[in-house]
């Protein structure tokens, strides 16, 4: 699984139009079709959708269409599988990733408004327009037009999109959006985790994803596990991945990413730590 925006800056689909190191805007260009794509969404992001079409599952059991001319909102913290399919051959994207000071920001600048804080889905797919078309010439020939723009200039058009959305949106709020994304209510525990144990994430990951600060998830976690996120985390995945190595059918690297390993040498040694015998001794002893 990727975790967006980091694990993506330098594919060479991926062009990086700006960035702080802390926000990004990138085009992404594909020209073949890449499908059950798994996501971590690390920060906000708006994606515009030039050209193609781009269907996107959440772990909630939501599922959204882009088709080229349509844009979407997506919150931090979510896990996605998507499905990029070129049209006429290639898909496009222009990626917009928001750092959490940009949106405190911005939503700073719009206090005096009372969010009407109604239940959403995780997705805001909202169209787009003359005005939004503009935007994004302007996004695309400042860093050639000026010698190296500063942060301040990136920070101001970030925000600059967020006002665009919210002033071409009124009935939706691009506001009430972020600010119910920053209050994620807290889900089902022990359902999420069992659900998605074997992903590649942290636990700080899955404290968010689950709508909890982290001691607040450790705490909750002990209560109900009797025992500590990580620990659990490597015996589920630990026994998952015995079952997967016992059938024979896949590779120890390819067991190594079904429950939730980049690294395959990490993966070898805690497998071994578990069971005293490395993944291969344990597909030779089937």
């Amino acid at each position: 699984m990727l975790s967006i925006p980091y694990k993506i800056l330098t594919a060479d689909f991926v062009q990086v139009l700006w960035s702080d190191e802390h926000s990004f805007v990138l085009k992404k260009t594909m020209r073949d079709n890449a499908l059950d794509r798994h996501n971590y969404i690390a920060k906000h992001v708006c994606s515009f959708i030039l050209s193609g079409k781009q269907i996107i599952r959440s772990e909630y059991d939501e599922q959204i269409t882009l088709n080229a001319g349509t844009l979407c909102l997506f919150p931090k913290g979510i896990y996605t599988v998507s499905d990029l399919i070129p049209q006429n051959g290639h898909f496009e994207a222009i990626l917009f990733f928001f750092d959490q000071s940009i949106i405190d920001r911005f939503l700073s600048m719009q206090s005096l408004r009372k969010p009407r804080m109604t239940q959403a889905n995780s997705f805001l797919k909202l169209s787009n327009s003359e005005p939004l078309a503009t935007y994004l010439r302007s996004i695309a020939e400042i860093p050639h037009s000026v010698n190296q723009p500063s942060a301040a200039l990136f920070h101001l058009k970030l925000i600059e999109l967020l006002c665009l959305l919210d002033e071409l949106h009124p009935a939706i709020s691009i506001v009430d959006r972020l600010v119910q994304m920053n209050q994620r209510k807290p889900s089902n525990l022990r359902s999420f985790l069992e659900r998605n144990y074997d992903k590649p994430l942290t636990v700080e990951d899955y404290a968010y994803l689950t709508g909890r600060s982290i001691s607040t998830f450790r705490r909750a976690f002990k209560q109900q596990f009797q025992t500590t996120p990580q620990k659990w985390l490597i015996q589920k995945r630990m026994q998952k991945a015995k079952s997967l190595l016992q059938q024979g059918q896949d590779s120890v690297t390819q067991v190594a990413y079904e429950v939730g390993y980049d690294n395959v040498s990490h993966f070898i040694a805690a497998f071994k730590k578990e069971y005293q015998l490395t993944p291969k001794q344990a597909m030779l002893n089937t």
